[in-house]
Parts: structure tokens; C-alpha cells; sequence
């Protein structure tokens, strides 16, 4: 939906719409990507509830269910997997098939939007999701359910930090966050 003169700013709405924009809960609120970047700031802590979600599933599974760490670990990655949408997993994979294919920038971008998979995707697929798995069973294993929570604010503190220190191309999601995300609300 583009930023029309009908359209008001409201901070609940473009709140709603980064929620929505982040995960697979159904919210029935749309804005503008305009006036939902307005809000970028927030999404570290948009991440503390999908933190706190992704905590319980972990509480449930260890402590009510009585799973090994490992398989509750793994259980853990799934959730945050499917209430995120995959979003960044998909992002990671076409990264990784860019970064992979020999050629210049505009092949590896290329490369990088077809929607096929390439050995490098699927590689990194598997080496994000068993390092994480493996982070998640450290976790466990200290029994901090904590650090979860605050693994998943910190994820999407470096993605600020990404769009802070980027340069915006001319087309494209990311450039609304980018030319939103300034050292102000950063900070």
C-alpha cells in the first residue's frame, strides 16, 4: 500500500505493522512500508514478546514435557523458525548463492533473486540452523531461558545496525528501513 494523502500516521498501526511484517501472527492491521519504518526502532523489542514466545516453548518443552536438551534445543529453533516466516532464513540462503556464484555484482544479484536454491543456500541453511541448535542446547545446558530472549532482541538490533551503516539502493524493502533508521532512534 503506498503513502497516500487518506492515510494517517499512527504509531499503533505501523506497530502492528512491523509485527505483522515480522512473523506469521495474524494481525488485520495495514499500513504503509512508509509509516511502518517510521517505527524500525522498535523492533528489537516487537522481538522481545516473539523472545518471550520462543522462552515458553522452551520452558514447556524442558521443564513440563521433560525433553533431552537437544530435541527441546531443536524445538526451540523451529518455533522461532515458523513464527518468523522464515524470513531471514530465505534472505540468508539467497545471500549465500550470490556470495557463492562466480561473476560480477550484477550475476551474484542475479543470482541472488532467482527463487531457486543453490548449494550454497542449502548449505548455509544447514550450517545456521546447527550452529543455532547448538547455541539454543548451551543455553539449556546453563539453564539460562533468558539469553533466548535476549538473543532474539539482539538479532534484530544487528539488523538496525545493518540498515544504520548501509547505503540504500534504488529500489527494493530494505531501502524504507535503511533511510529510516538513523543514529537518533538507533541509539
Amino acid at each position: 500500500m503506498e503513502n497516500n494523502e487518506h492515510e494517517r500516521f499512527s504509531p499503533i498501526k505501523s506497530l502492528l505493522g512491523l509485527l505483522s511484517f515480522s512473523t506469521i501472527i495474524p494481525v488485520k492491521q495495514y499500513t504503509s512500508i512508509e509509516y511502518m519504518t517510521r517505527l524500525v526502532w522498535c523492533w528489537p523489542l516487537i522481538h522481545l514478546v516473539v523472545g518471550i514466545l520462543a522462552a515458553v516453548c522452551g520452558i514447556v518443552c524442558a521443564d513440563v514435557l521433560h525433553l533431552n536438551p537437544f530435541f527441546t534445543a531443536a524445538l526451540i529453533y523451529a518455533f522461532l523458525m515458523l513464527i518468523t516466516g522464515y524470513n531471514h532464513l530465505d534472505g540468508v540462503m539467497d545471500m549465500a548463492d550470490g556470495v557463492m556464484v562466480h561473476g560480477d555484482p550484477q550475476r551474484k544479484i542475479s543470482v541472488m533473486k532467482d527463487s531457486s536454491v543453490g548449494a550454497g543456500g542449502v548449505a548455509t541453511l544447514f550450517l545456521v540452523a546447527i550452529l543455532t541448535i547448538a547455541g539454543l542446547y548451551n543455553v539449556l545446558d546453563y539453564e539460562c531461558i533468558a539469553a533466548i530472549i535476549i538473543c532474539e532482541m539482539v538479532s534484530k538490533s544487528s539488523i538496525l545496525t545493518t540498515a544504520l551503516l548501509s547505503t540504500p539502493s534504488d529500489h527494493g524493502i530494505g531501502c524504507y528501513f535503511i533511510y529510516s533508521t538513523n543514529i537518533l532512534n538507533y541509539i
